[in-house]
């Protein structure tokens, strides 16, 4: 379909694409002003699940799905029936402490109706000193039985304490960002405000609480499994404790080294000191038998011997010191340096002991000896120091050996113990760390998740349906309108008439002659239109007789396949349209329509059962001659409806095919003149009657005439015919005049 066409169409139409919008529009001004006011309250949440910041993981990267889950369940809990519930409770215990009504907390209307909702026993039943005892009342009663006036209001469909009500909450998304939207719409703006109010509220901590539960658990366990972990730790650590409090042991390795080292060291010490007490006493028996070589004989006297173990007592106790201050570092460097002076006084004595002895066994006359006593008292002195330290390193020679033969056997049990605390050491730490990454989770969740509420409720200054409403309307008058054109549309493409010239040769494979319009309700303007579609089709036919070169008469057969399709009204008007120009043109009807009309000298009567034997001609039929018209129109009677002059056939120049603009071609009229086109040299040409005045434009072009006069347009379209027949169109229309 063309723009032209849908134009056309359009205009044809203009009533419809009027007249149904505007009763659409009419229809929803009148069923708006049925329905309650509604006034809207909004809020928008943010809820940070996409850019919130996280102690673990990723803080610039979103995970879309992982996005579009958390919004998912963020629908989920705001819609779900306990959330609702509390809701609803709450906003009723808030309602129930109003003692009269309050435009900014519920209407008087709302509030009349609730008295009427509740008796005032169980108001008063219900109602506490505090809202928070108002509500827990309330929600102690609706769980105690499904049955009473709470739980029977919550499944109602009342439009404020129910949840059919908060089916008026709509929760979306605004676009790609973090932001949810909340409205809600009720009868009451105060109920809207309130209602939305308590819903965030209780949304945040419902969801707050969701994400906490998740990770208790797991967080109770690892708190658990840490205790447990490190009682067992200090378990094993206090049994190392006490082990080494047994044994006296700071640090076991340490001190294993420590004897061992020790250990090596006073085995090599005492070595080197019995090999200088071996060199020590030589050296003091030389010196003995020198002196008893020189006459010193009685070196064993009582005194020499006393002091001799007075040096060695004095010397052994400077070797214990001595020990004693290298080994346990205490001071005793007094006590060394009197035991020392000590050591001179015995050695001094020792030595004059000694000298004394020998001038009163010797004569003056004898050897001096000073040189060889010195040596003796020395190496007697360092013999006894040696000896001394020599019994000294030997008790502490066995008392390492003690102690490392104690301690060697040990090291099985400290290794042991060790394992257990290593052992109870890696299971705390593991648990330590389970339990320090649950608490991240935890905080993560909650730090990543922490819904906030950026705009609060409003409270709605104006009804929803008011600021609609104008909207609605325009909705309803374009969108009916709109449609109301597609059904044209639809309409018109599913229509399978002949309705226009084009689409007539189109579907028939036949030339259009000319048109005949709709005669029925014209104007002065379209008659005269009309009246010159009347003319082009004369002239068409003048057209059509001045091809045969003169020759005359030139007859033409107006054929039909079904009555009613307008060939009386065409013959008639081309015959009167033909004689006033001058052309002498006869038109021949069938004898059915000798009642209809009035014979004259251009208008005959002919049987067409005649016509039907073969070698019959047209003045056989009239009974007169013929040759004296130049034009000749017969008109048969319609072919697949009655018998018709089959023999007239084999003598026509041209057949006029009429059909009603108004009807489909179906494939009986395409068979019955197919065959009739074999029977006849002559060619078939299409009258499409009863075009509309928009389709004549399209085959006679457009021209400004001057209207004619009703009685001048009726008298050139019907000048023949006395008598009115109607052409019966499908669907009831009468349209043009109809000899047949």
């Amino acid at each position: 379909m063309t723009l032209k066409e849908l134009k056309r169409l359009m205009l044809q139409k203009w009533r419809w694409l009027l007249i149904i919008p505007a009763v659409t529009a009419v229809s929803v001004l009148f069923f708006a002003s049925l329905k309650e006011d509604e006034y809207v309250s909004d809020t928008t949440i943010f809820t940070g699940i996409a850019s919130g910041y996280r102690i673990a993981g990723d803080n610039n990267e979103a995970n879309n799905i992982g996005a579009e889950n958390a919004f998912g369940n963020l629908m989920g809990l705001l819609k779900a029936r306990d959330t609702q519930a509390e809701v609803i409770i709450r906003l009723l215990a808030r309602h129930l402490m109003l003692k009269e009504p309050d435009p900014k907390v519920l209407s008087e209307e709302n509030y009349e109706r609730l008295n009427e909702l509740l008796p005032e026993d169980l108001r008063k039943k219900l109602t506490g000193n505090t809202l928070e005892q108002t509500i827990a009342n309330i929600t102690a009663y609706h769980k105690a039985n499904n049955e009473n006036e709470i739980a029977r209001l919550l499944i109602s469909n009342d439009p404020v304490y129910s949840y059919d009500a908060l089916s008026n909450l709509s929760a979306y998304r605004e676009g790609q960002s973090e932001m949810v939207r909340l409205e809600y719409s009720s009868n009451d703006p105060a109920v809207s405000q309130h209602t939305l109010a308590i819903l965030t509220d209780v949304f945040v901590r419902k969801h707050k609480n969701l994400f906490d539960g998740r990770t208790e658990t797991v967080i109770a366990f690892f708190d658990e499994a840490t205790r447990e972990a490190q009682d067992r730790l200090k378990a094993a650590e206090q049994k190392l404790l006490e082990f080494n409090k047994a044994n006296r042991i700071v640090d076991y390795e340490e001190a294993i080294a420590t004897t061992s080292a020790e250990k090596n060291t006073i085995f090599e010490s005492l070595n080197n000191l019995e090999m200088e007490y071996a060199g020590a006493f030589a050296t003091q028996k030389a010196a003995e038998q020198n002196l008893k070589k020189r006459g010193i004989s009685n070196l064993q006297s009582q005194e020499i011997l006393r002091l001799k173990n007075r040096l060695a007592d004095v010397s052994n106790q400077i070797s214990e010191l001595e020990m004693l201050h290298k080994t346990e570092g205490k001071d005793n460097t007094a006590k060394i340096a009197e035991l020392k002076r000590q050591e001179a006084q015995i050695s001094e004595n020792l030595r004059s002991t000694i000298d004394i002895y020998y001038s009163n066994t010797t004569s003056a006359n004898g050897i001096p000896i000073d040189n060889m006593l010195d040596e003796y008292v020395r190496s007697t002195i360092l013999v006894e120091q040696l000896k001394s330290q020599l019994n000294q390193m030997r008790k502490q020679k066995a008392a390492f050996v003690a102690e490392y033969e104690k301690l060697v056997p040990l090291g099985a049990d400290v290794r042991t113990i060790r394992r257990e605390i290593e052992v109870a050491e890696q299971e705390y730490l593991s648990q330590l760390d389970g339990l320090k990454q649950s608490l991240l989770t935890k905080q993560n969740l909650e730090l990543a998740s922490q819904v906030k509420v950026l705009d609060p409720p409003n409270y709605p200054t104006s009804s929803s349906s008011s600021r609609m409403l104008p909207l609605l309307v325009l909705f309803g008058f374009f969108g009916s309108m709109f449609l109301t054109g597609m059904g044209i549309v639809a309409k018109d493409m599913l229509d399978s008439s002949l309705r226009s010239p084009s689409l007539a040769a189109k579907i028939t494979k036949y030339p259009v002659l000319g048109v005949m319009p709709k005669l029925d309700n014209l104007s002065k303007k379209q008659l005269a239109e009309a009246k010159r579609v009347e003319d082009h089709l004369a002239r068409q036919l003048l057209l059509k007789f001045h091809q045969k070169q003169g020759k005359t008469p030139f007859i033409v057969g107006v054929l039909s396949a079904h009555s009613g399709e307008g060939k009386s009204t065409v013959s008639t008007a081309l015959a009167d349209n033909l004689n006033s120009l001058g052309i002498e043109a006869l038109a021949l009807f069938p004898e059915s329509h000798a009642k209809k009309l009035t014979t004259s000298s251009n208008t005959k009567l002919y049987a067409p059962s005649q016509g039907i034997a073969p070698s019959v001609t047209f003045a056989d039929l009239t009974g007169t001659k013929i040759s004296t018209h130049s034009i000749v129109l017969v008109e048969f009677p319609a072919v697949l409806d009655h018998a018709y002059p089959v023999s007239l056939l084999q003598h026509l120049d041209l057949i006029m095919l009429t059909v009603r603009a108004n009807r489909s071609w179906q494939q009986a009229d395409k068979n019955v003149f197919e065959s009739i086109q074999q029977l006849t040299a002559a060619p078939i040409e299409v009258v499409l009657n009863g075009v509309a005045m928009d389709y004549l434009e399209d085959f006679v072009g457009t021209q400004h005439v001057k209207p004619v006069s009703e009685n001048e347009a009726v008298r050139t379209t019907s000048k023949a015919p006395q008598t009115e027949v109607q052409d019966q169109w499908e669907g009831g229309a009468v349209l043009t005049p109809d000899r047949t």
